[in-house]
């Protein structure tokens, strides 16, 4: 999916694979302005929130645990963004 400004020129792009799980799909979004890249991903069986600013080392974080609520996933990516500032 592709996100644009009110001029229509584009400003962040957002990829989901749903391959592995309907509810927690892998995903990133990109800001185009930053070159900043986030989202979730799974790797070795183990789903993983990544965090990546342009010329910076990429931040990780394995989750525990994912609750989901009546269809909604929760998995507290504001809380890992605190704790990797």
């Amino acid at each position: 999916m592709r996100y644009e400004s009110e001029d229509g020129s584009p400003i962040a792009l957002l990829k989901s694979d749903f391959s592995s799980s309907l509810t927690v799909p892998d995903h990133s979004i990109e800001d185009l302005r930053s070159g900043a890249i986030e989202g979730l991903r799974r790797e070795n069986g183990k789903i993983v929130l990544f965090d990546k600013l342009k010329d910076k080392p990429e931040k990780t974080r394995v989750l525990e645990k994912i609750v989901i609520y009546f269809g909604l996933t929760q998995c507290c990516c504001c809380p890992f963004m605190e704790q990797n500032s």
